[in-house]
């Protein structure tokens, strides 16, 4: 069995991070367009 580090699980968590953020703004920019940032 491998032994998952600490270091090994902030890492995935922060690239899932990462990667909500970058949904959230292409939903946000999809749904009410390329100002809705911006004006939001």
């Amino acid at each position: 069995m491998v032994n998952v580090g600490t270091s090994w699980v902030f890492h995935v968590d922060g690239g899932v991070a990462l990667l909500d953020v970058v949904t959230f703004l292409g939903v946000l920019r999809h749904f009410h367009g390329p100002r809705a940032l911006p004006e939001w």
